[in-house]
């Protein structure tokens, strides 16, 4: 039973009955064992508790004292003690405990770090151990101690069997006994747990070794311990009852009651001063060195107040014990105890190795574990405990992709019993075809597994060509210990679904398709469904990670995958080209299996056509890099000639027209034009490929510009007015045109002073020019050349030419008459010569005035009348009756121009009975004069210019009245 720590007042010495009392217990072990059938190969293990939730697993289980589970909630039946503050004092509640979970976490606690507390648990229910035992859990005891700066946590851990027939339901004295032994350091004795068969000793800093403190009466003194084993540790005297040994494991036998229970076998795990352990050094009395913990330490150091899961288990170390089992009944087993200081379970060093003193009893063990606290204090724990009659093996499986070969390491997957797996011919596959028949190789319509008997090493090799589509192979394999007890376990090889990469070319504001088919997504040993939770197609996000079924990339480019049939889609922008980021395309199977392809775009460059003007003759020149192409995916650009003159060359010759030449370092491409050539060439085509190549073409054109025409103009005006011409001018290729004069005055592109004559002006926008005669002069001025010059450099010219009207020409006419008579003129037929413009104005110059008159008739008092008749232009003169000498008239012809010239018409009239005149048929005689000289025409002679100027008189052909006047018109003569 559980009590508390106390101190032996003395020792007493035992007698020596152990050996009687082993003699009677083999003989017992023996009688019983025979009459135990072996059971079958088993697998499970006989107790498997983790400690690590709010209860146990099994009912057997008893906690007793202060042990608790860790994770238990607060106020619950296994819940641990807890101070508010556990630091509080001495005898405060909860130093050192873990901290609460409650997520599955906890340990088994038997001792938190505080003076006189003990703690322990029980399994009261019967193992069978005819094949023997192997026990694994883990330990951890770590401080800081309470009381006292020196090394000495207190006290251990101790593991017990006892009989299985026994009610376990209490465990031996505290303190140094560890629950187990008999007390012996005071009378009288102190019983022992009941029905003992082996105590293990996890000794930080105890009596637990010390034959003087802890077994029965009959056990051996304790004698002279082993020099240096623990010398120089500054403790109690080696050979006294109270010697308390640091960092070591003992093993201690059967006893019952205040016997037995004697020491078996003892192993210190470090040397003071050597692999780290250094003792506490004392002068005086007083201590003057702090000793510490090495890396062989049942002790893990020190540890926070309220520390948390990964601290503790940090500090676990894992303890194996094995019970070996027998050959034949009522032999005695081997019972070893390793040590792992990792805690991984993967680092056993073996510490004892001794044979036990008794057989194992025929009910087989129950078992528990103590821990208590005196005047020093630990924290005192357990985990993942695990006992096996019978080896166990877990299951594994490996992934792979298709037609991958696997291998397995079956003697890693199993943990022997109490017996060892023999080093040849433990371990074997099952038949797939035959359940229940093992061998070593066996092959399926898929592939061949093969085991090694004696290592465990597994493969499975696919069979070539044949795909794993929807297969999972699995095998069991079995490993067999030295006694016949067998574990088995399954191997599978779960194949992953298979995806390929896939790139798809797109233009702008087109859609790519991904079809399943050219990706090559095919089934592993799973379906590719999804489950309703996880879809089975699906992107990863380039950024994230995170799996999803749309993605808008940076240049609003929009991936899309179907979820269930997996076609994935890229919509392009139609505002973007150039590279496109990859996308990860992933899927997903029954088995949560993956495959991952890259799902790729890339888009093509784009040449652009382009015309070019140039000027006839010139060369032209392209530079399709700079201005007509747009890069793709690949900046990497090349441009070639569609059609040249040999493959891959760099000229295209195009007879009578010119050649077009390929820059390869610049990709320029030049038309130059064969001399004379001044016509538009034919197009060529030019192609750009890129660092994918993917590739385009366009059309490079010529068009050489055409230039402005210049047009000639001749106008005409009366002498000594200015001329305004407005020459016809027709833009060529370029509306903008600058018109000048040739020959123009220095500075001065649009004047130009003709000395004698005078000054042209032309307008350089409108082309609109304007000759202004010096004064006086009237003459025909020299023509002009004016040129026109577009944006394009190019020009025309055209010739600007002024006359002048040729006025008409009025004669004098004398005619005599007797009184009383008539007489007429005909100017039409005989005076007027017309001058550029046939249409004449005949008018009189009123004597009155000195100005043309519009009427058609003049008298002068005292002398006559003058009259013209509108139908003749015949002018008639009607002296008065009685009038003699004579009388004068001028007369004005205007022609359509308004030149004019005046003459005047003169009539003498003479008595008959005076004169004598040759009878000619009429009364008047004629005198005409060569010219009058008296028109207003700038020139008495005007000079003739042209066909129209020139023509003679034919004759009066009709008049016009106009106004009050008489216009004639007349016909020109037309000279040969």
């Amino acid at each position: 039973m559980l009590l508390s720590h106390q101190t032996p007042a003395h020792i007493h010495r035992i007698p020596r009955v152990w050996l009687a009392l082993l003699t009677v217990l083999a003989l017992i072990a023996t009688a019983m064992v025979w009459q135990v059938v072996r059971p079958a190969a088993s697998q499970a293990a006989a107790v498997n508790e983790s400690f690590a939730g709010a209860t146990l697993s099994d009912a057997a289980w008893q906690l007793l004292g202060t042990a608790c589970l860790t994770d238990a909630p607060t106020g619950s039946a296994n819940a641990c003690a807890r101070d508010t503050d556990p630091t509080s004092s001495t005898s405060a509640a909860g130093f050192g405990t873990p901290a609460a979970g409650n997520d599955g976490t906890g340990f088994l606690q038997l001792t938190d770090n505080a003076l006189n507390r003990t703690g322990g648990i029980v399994y009261n229910s019967a193992i069978a151990a005819n094949q023997g035992l192997a026990i694994e859990f883990t330990q951890y005891q770590y401080g800081p101690t309470r009381n006292r700066t020196d090394r000495r946590p207190a006290d251990g851990i101790g593991f017990f069997l006892v009989d299985g027939s026994a009610n376990l339901t209490a465990t031996g004295p505290e303190g140094g006994a560890l629950g187990y032994g008999a007390r012996k350091d005071s009378l009288p004795v102190r019983a022992g747990i009941n029905n003992g068969y082996l105590g293990v000793g996890l000794d930080t800093f105890g009596n637990f070794a010390n034959q003087g403190h802890v077994g029965g009466t009959d056990c051996v003194a304790p004698g002279t311990e082993p020099a240096n084993l623990y010398g120089g540790s500054g403790w109690n005297t080696l050979d006294n009852a109270n010697a308390q040994f640091t960092n070591n494991i003992s093993l201690r036998g059967p006893g019952n009651g205040t016997t037995g229970y004697c020491l078996i076998q003892r192993q210190k795990l470090d040397t003071i001063g050597t692999a780290g352990s250094v003792a506490d050094t004392f002068t005086g009395g007083a201590q003057t060195t702090v000793g510490s913990w090495g890396s062989r330490a049942l002790w893990a150091g020190d540890l926070t107040t309220t520390p948390s899961q990964a601290a503790v288990l940090a500090a676990g170390r894992k303890i194996r014990i094995v019970v070996s089992p027998v050959t034949n009944p009522g032999d005695f087993p081997q019972v070893t105890v390793s040590i792992d200081y990792t805690g991984t379970g993967n680092s056993y060093v073996q510490v004892l190795n001794t044979t036990a003193p008794a057989a194992i009893p025929a009910a087989g063990f129950k078992f528990g574990f103590a821990a208590s606290t005196g005047n020093n204090t630990g924290s005192h724990l357990i985990g993942d405990l695990t006992i096996l009659n019978a080896p166990s093996a877990i299951d594994d499986s490996v992934t792979l992709n298709q037609w991958n070969a696997a291998s397995f390491n079956a003697a890693s997957l199993v943990t022997p019993g109490a017996s060892p797996i023999p080093a040849t011919g433990g371990y074997a596959i099952e038949d797939p075809a035959n359940p229940g028949s093992f061998g070593t190789t066996f092959t399926t319509a898929y592939g061949t597994w093969t085991i090694n008997p004696n290592t465990g090493a597994t493969t499975y090799t696919p069979t070539a060509g044949v795909p794993q589509t929807g297969q999972t192979p699995t095998i069991t394999f079995r490993a067999t210990d030295g006694v016949g007890q067998s574990a088995t376990g399954t191997l599978e090889v779960i194949y992953v679904p298979v995806t390929g990469d896939l790139e798809k070319i797109v233009e702008p504001g087109a859609t790519a398709t991904f079809p399943q088919a050219e990706l090559g997504v095919g089934r592993g040993s799973g379906t590719i469904t999804g489950d309703g939770t996880t879809p089975a197609y699906q992107l990863v996000h380039p950024t994230s990670g995170a799996l999803v079924n749309t993605y808008t990339d940076t240049h609003g480019g929009v991936w899309t995958v179907n979820p269930t049939t997996g076609q994935a889609q890229y919509a392009a922008d139609a505002s973007y080209r150039g590279p496109v980021p990859s996308i990860d395309y992933r899927i997903t199977d029954s088995n949560g299996e993956q495959a991952t392809g890259t799902l790729s775009i890339i888009m093509p460059p784009l040449a652009g056509d382009q015309t070019k003007a140039g000027n006839p003759g010139d060369s032209v020149s392209f530079d399709p890099l700079a201005d007509l192409v747009a890069a793709g995916s690949s900046p990497a650009l090349t441009v070639s000639l569609v059609t040249p003159d040999t493959p891959g060359g760099t000229t295209q010759t195009v007879a009578g027209q010119g050649t077009w030449t390929l820059n390869t370092t610049t990709g320029e491409i030049t038309f130059t034009p064969v001399a004379g050539f001044t016509g538009n060439p034919d197009p060529i085509n030019y192609c750009v490929t890129d660092g994918n190549n993917l590739s385009d073409t366009a059309t490079l054109t010529v068009t050489y510009n055409v230039p402005p025409t210049a047009g000639d103009q001749t106008v005409t005006v009366n002498p000594g007015t200015p001329a305004t011409l407005n020459p016809v001018i027709t833009p060529g290729s370029d509306p903008t045109l600058t018109v000048s004069i040739d020959g123009s005055d220095p500075g001065s592109p649009t004047t130009k002073t003709v000395p004698g004559q005078g000054v042209w002006t032309i307008n350089p926008t409108t082309g609109v020019a304007t000759f202004t005669p010096e004064p006086g002069y009237t003459g025909n001025p020299t023509p002009i050349t004016y040129t026109v010059t577009d944006g394009n450099g190019l020009t025309d010219s055209g010739t600007l030419t002024v006359l002048t009207f040729t006025p008409p020409v009025a004669k004098d006419q004398s005619k005599t008459t007797e009184p009383s008579t008539p007489v007429t003129f005909d100017p039409i037929a005989n005076l007027i010569t017309p001058g550029s413009n046939p249409t004449l104005t005949v008018q009189f110059i009123d004597p009155a005035t000195g100005n043309p008159t519009t009427d058609l008739s003049v008298t002068v008092p005292g002398e006559g009348v003058w009259s013209i008749d509108p139908a003749t232009g015949k002018v008639t003169f009607t002296p008065e009756d009685g009038f003699t000498g004579k009388a004068t008239i001028g007369y004005r012809v205007t022609d359509g121009n308004t030149l004019f010239d005046e003459a005047n018409l003169t009539v003498t009239v003479t008595d008959s009975k005076d004169e004598s005149s040759e009878d000619d048929g009429d009364d008047t005689e004629d005198t005409d004069d060569t010219d009058s000289g008296s028109g207003n025409n700038g020139d008495d002679q005007l000079p003739t210019t042209g066909a129209d100027i020139t023509a003679g008189l034919v004759g009066a052909t009709g008049m016009l009245l106009l106004g009050a006047g008489l216009v004639i018109i007349t016909r020109r003569r037309t000279q040969s």
